[in-house]
């Protein structure tokens, strides 16, 4: 009897200790993947645990979504994702200075188009009524991505999508693009990186439209977003896409590489970086960020 009773209290030891380690859980599931364990591997569905002691392995063109210990995980990228490294990573990047310096500058990116548009949008309405029905459309379109810019540049990220998204049905197949992109950058400014990645998909590079180099940039910071830090290493120094150069973002892309580095675990290449920014760029909220990662270990 006391032999049974000890099993019994073993039994409920043990059910209570797992129950006791922390662990994710998935909110989003689309495509393949597998959760892992030592050797074996089962495949991963929606509102599964995800403890923090095993590994997942997501195919080519599936993502996940994680929630749970006060943290959210978006995982696009094909490969193993090692829930401790993920954990690791996000306590590494989470300096609060960072993400009111990332959204403070990619907000002011929006400034100088909004201005510009403005006075194509009044040569534009003074004209009207001369426009044919195909203008009048453009017209409509590039409107409504004028006044969205303004609500993602005042941080009225709702009225920025609806905006946007009021907008999809009559637009050309070049304004398409650009519509994606702007709900990319809205998404991505108010946290929601599954969204990000759902509309990132829909645009292609915007090569020689005015947003080709900020797109290079939100390229970037989803894939830093979604723990694919080498995939944003390789991102910023493919050929092409190197902005250190530029007046307006030069720092926004030092920082992101100076993250990406970061996360990545490369600390000679994450201070290289980080010390560009000081260098270039002092005083500007952006750069006093890159300052305190610098001083983090």
């Amino acid at each position: 009897m006391r032999s049974f009773t000890c099993v019994c209290l073993m039994a409920v030891l043990f059910t209570a200790l797992a129950m006791a380690v922390p662990s994710l859980s998935v909110s989003y599931i689309d495509g393949s993947a597998s959760l892992g364990s030592g050797s074996s591997w089962k495949a991963l569905g929606l509102g599964d645990p995800v403890p923090t002691d095993t590994t997942i392995r997501l195919d080519a063109g599936s993502s996940v979504d994680l929630k749970g210990m006060g943290a959210d995980f978006h995982l696009s990228q094909k490969g193993s994702y090692a829930i401790r490294d993920l954990l690791a990573a996000r306590q590494r990047l989470g300096v609060p200075a960072v993400g009111s310096a990332l959204a403070a500058k990619l907000k002011s990116l929006l400034s100088p188009q909004i201005a510009n548009q403005s006075a194509v949008a009044g040569v534009r309405g003074a004209d009207q009524s001369t426009d044919s029905d195909s203008e009048w459309v453009e017209t409509s379109v590039q409107d409504s991505l004028q006044q969205a810019k303004g609500f993602i540049q005042s941080g009225n990220f709702a009225d920025a999508l609806d905006k946007l998204n009021q907008s999809l049905d009559e637009a050309t197949t070049t304004e398409l693009q650009e519509l994606h992109f702007y709900l990319a950058y809205a998404y991505s400014l108010q946290g929601d990186i599954s969204n990000t990645a759902r509309e990132i998909v829909e645009v292609r590079s915007g090569t020689g439209s005015s947003w080709s180099d900020d797109f290079i940039l939100l390229k970037a910071k989803l894939d830093i977003d979604s723990f694919a830090f080498a995939q944003a290493i390789q991102w910023l120094n493919r050929p092409g896409n190197d902005l250190s150069s530029d007046a307006r973002r030069g720092s926004l892309y030092f920082f992101l590489l100076g993250l990406a580095h970061r996360g990545a675990g490369n600390g000679e290449k994450e201070k290289e970086a980080f010390q560009r920014i000081v260098s270039m760029d002092k005083g500007s909220e952006l750069g006093k960020a890159a300052a305190q990662m610098l001083r983090e270990p």
